[in-house]
């Protein structure tokens, strides 16, 4: 990654090559793509992030010359304070929460990346269900907080789930393994409530859904748990600022209405490609699919989820 240095008279201009997750939030945040980022532009990344708070005291730490613009180089050199926020936003927002996942749960939308005739890492034949009987494999932890209720020391369960891993804009690439994909998927906020004696969950009651990248790697030596190859730390998950609210997962609902659909944006083509695609170019990653279409949805999903909570055994890739 570029850094911004000076020496003596000359200044090394940073880029979006040299500095590319800088310019990610970069762009993001340059609502009129005028290469700028106004004082309002600042003030509206804190609104969304649910951080109005702290918006004045960014606004002033970035804005170094008093112009009321921030460019990229200045971006740059104060990067840490707008990372420091978002994160702490995005920390606010997951507080007591567990990151779940479903393995297994296909709704069709991955044929055209490839992966249609693929099973997820760790679903085999011995974890499917029986034919006829449509429900996913099991659940899976991204992340984890707080230690809970496997056959593990609280620091083996911290040690490997407790890292943040959820971005809104950069997915860092992993320092081991390999054959990273990205899983354009439906993401669900719920409320979990628990029994009168805290023994068991009762229900999960919807709040609101987003656009959801459950990144996961598909060669990791070692791995023995499918969640091992869900989260690598920091920024290896991504969700979308924009969520809409619901109360329910009900057919008729706004649910029903949405699609999954996603796109991928190339960088630069290396010597040997065998398909080149321009640079920049947006490119259809995977096929629309109404999320109702996924093997398993609405109440029954969640009924479904509830039980695996309760009852899922330590066994295996779970």
């Amino acid at each position: 990654r570029g850094l911004c240095a000076k020496e003596s008279t000359y200044v090394q201009k940073c880029t979006r090559d040299t500095n590319p997750h800088e310019w990610a939030v970069f762009s993001k945040m340059d609502i009129n793509h005028d290469g700028t980022i106004t004082m309002a532009e600042i003030k509206d990344m804190c609104r969304k992030h649910d951080i109005d708070i702290m918006a004045d005291v960014i606004c002033k730490y970035l804005d170094d010359d008093g112009s009321g613009k921030i460019n990229f180089d200045e971006f740059c050199a104060h990067y840490d304070m707008i990372q420091m926020a978002r994160k702490s936003a995005r920390l606010k927002q997951w507080h007591r929460t567990y990151g779940l996942g479903v393995a297994g749960n296909v709704a069709g939308h991955m044929e055209q990346a490839g992966e249609a005739d693929k099973k997820e890492e760790g679903v085999d034949d011995k974890t499917m269900p029986p034919e006829g009987q449509k429900r996913p494999a099991a659940i899976f932890t991204f992340y984890a907080p707080h230690p809970h209720s496997v056959d593990e020391s609280a620091d083996e369960v911290l040690h490997r789930l407790e890292a943040f891993p959820v971005a809104t804009a950069v997915i860092e690439y992993p320092k081991a393994g390999g054959h990273v994909q990205v899983e354009p998927e439906m993401g669900m906020y719920a409320d979990i409530v628990y029994s009168a004696d805290g023994s068991k969950v009762e229900r999960l009651v919807p709040r609101k859904v987003a656009a959801f990248n459950d990144c996961s790697i598909r060669k990791l030596d070692g791995a023995d748990k499918l969640s091992m190859k869900k989260n690598w730390g920091s920024s290896s998950k991504g969700i979308s600022i924009r969520s809409f609210p619901i109360t329910s997962l009900d057919p008729g609902t706004l649910v029903d209405q949405l699609v999954l659909t996603s796109y991928i944006k190339s960088g630069p083509n290396h010597v040997g490609d065998a398909i080149t695609t321009p640079k920049g170019a947006i490119v259809k990653y995977s096929e629309d699919a109404p999320a109702r279409n996924y093997m398993l949805f609405g109440p029954a999903l969640l009924d479904w989820i509830v039980d695996r909570i309760n009852f899922q055994e330590d066994t295996d890739k779970w």
